[in-house]
This record gives structure tokens, sequence and C-alpha cells, in this order.
């Protein structure tokens, strides 16, 4: 967990590994900074990883503003009712890109009706989730120069209006991009 007013900075080539149930819950500022070659890894420590084994990262509160994820992969993470999807954001703008999302049980991304801030989700791949960006904020939301692939049911689910721009969407199982 970490708190409001903290900062965690993860360096580049740095493997997290989740053994079980857990989240990493952000009430503070994430800095996960990879590089181009020398990526973040969140994932699962079990030998033979599934999606589902560990409940992905959770972001709480508008302290969170100015996170970042950046050459990361994140991966095997969980859905449960308070916490669906690999990368999960209540509350705080967060900035995802270059980074790799990919074998979530529920959504690659996740972005509630309540959150507060502004979103940027910028040359990533997601693939192989049941969805890969599920997003309801009223806030402003930039989903640009992705791969949003092999995805089980929709590749974008938007109950608002977020701009999606210059995405490569395709072989997702129900619908590419789904507003409702």
């Amino acid at each position: 967990s970490l708190n409001e007013a903290d900062t965690l900075i993860i360096e580049p080539g740095v493997t997290v590994k989740f053994a079980g149930s857990y989240e990493l819950s952000v009430s503070g500022v994430l800095l996960a900074q990879g590089e181009e070659g020398d990526s973040v890894k969140f994932t699962s420590s079990n030998l033979n990883p599934s999606p589902g084994d560990w409940q992905g990262i959770n972001f709480l509160s508008s302290s969170s503003n100015n996170s970042i994820i950046s050459y990361c992969t994140v991966e095997y993470a969980a859905s449960s009712y308070f916490t669906p999807g690999a990368i999960r954001i209540a509350n705080g703008g967060v900035t995802i890109e270059n980074s790799a999302i990919r074998f979530s049980n529920d959504s690659g991304i996740s972005i509630v009706s309540n959150a507060y801030g502004e979103f940027i989700i910028v040359d990533n791949t997601l693939s192989y989730n049941a969805k890969g960006i599920h997003t309801e904020t009223f806030n402003d939301v930039l989903i640009t120069n992705n791969t949003i692939n092999n995805n089980q049911q929709v590749g974008i689910y938007c109950k608002r209006s977020p701009d999606i721009i210059n995405n490569k969407i395709f072989n997702n199982g129900s619908y590419g991009i789904q507003c409702d």
C-alpha cells in the first residue's frame, strides 16, 4: 500500500511479483518507469501463472495525480468486485504509456465513473484480457496509438466519450469499440 503524500519510484529492470490475492493500492504517486528494452514488470509469482493470480494495481486517491506507468508489463491480474482489472483507476490522473497489459481475467485498464483527473493511455498493447479498456468517467480520457487485440469480450468499452484516436483494434470477442 502506498499512502497519500508518499511517492514510490520503481526503476527499470525491476520485477514485482505477487504471491496470492494481493494488490498494489496507490493513494500517493506511483512512478513505475522502465526504459525501452529494460521494462518494469508486475506479475504473478506462480511458476505457471494464469489470469487472476493477483489483484492488480489500484489507484485510490486524487493524491495519485501525476502517477506514471511507462515501459511496464502488467500481467496475470485478477478481478474482484472492488478492483476490476489489471490497472484500476478510482481516482487521480494517471498516464499509462509504452506498456503491455495482458492476461487479466477482467479489463486491462479500468477507469471508474467517479474518477477525477486526466487520463492518458498512449502507445500500449492491451491483449488477452476480458476487455482491453473499460472507462466510465466524465473526465478527460485520451486513448491513442494503442494496439488492442485478442481480448475475449471487447477492445474498448466506454460509457462516456473518451478521445479514441489512431488505435489498432482487432480480433476482439464481440466488439472492437462499444460505447453506451
